[in-house]
């Protein structure tokens, strides 16, 4: 299982946090081993805390809190951003409490190269960097995806979005 990052000594703003994590957090991101490529993470996926993590080609990441969570995702599309271009980009659809959280974000990390991680079941999925001021809730990652990327990665985005319950039969 992953370290725990330091539960105790979280800040209010978890984009300030990520520029100066608390030492405990840190520790716990440089003793921490990515599995081999493909294999999952043994973390602890809390979106109240940091996580510490990893891509599916072993990127080790420290991430804040998490400030979107995937209900606030309205929709994620594969699509070409326009008719002569042959590069597949994801777009993005949030609703008004994401589009206002979105924004925040976009404007503390437009034009840094910062990066912003999108995650599922404590696996970093796509960790683009912020191109433009997004301030209407629909945003689009691109990275010369091609269309089966694409559509894997909306798919991943809408269904990781679903609220799920279970029931006892």
């Amino acid at each position: 299982s992953a370290p725990a990052a330091g539960d105790g000594d979280l800040i209010d703003d978890p984009l300030l946090w990520a520029q100066s994590p608390d030492a405990a957090s840190v520790t716990a991101f440089n003793e921490f081993t990515c599995p081999a490529p493909g294999a999952a993470a043994d973390v602890d996926d809390d979106p109240a805390k940091p996580l510490i993590t990893c891509d599916g080609n072993g990127g080790k990441y420290l991430l804040s809190q998490a400030m979107i969570e995937g209900t606030q995702l309205d929709g994620a599309d594969a699509g070409a951003p326009n008719q002569q271009s042959v590069e597949w980009v994801v777009q993005l659809d949030f609703d008004a409490e994401g589009t206002k959280t979105f924004a925040e974000i976009s404007q503390a990390l437009v034009g840094t190269e910062r990066l912003f991680a999108i995650v599922l079941d404590g696996q970093v999925i796509s960790a683009p960097t912020m191109n433009a001021l997004i301030t209407n809730g629909q945003a689009e990652i691109s990275g010369n995806f091609t269309q089966a990327e694409a559509q894997s990665l909306a798919t991943s985005l809408k269904f990781g979005a679903l609220p799920v319950s279970f029931e006892e039969p």
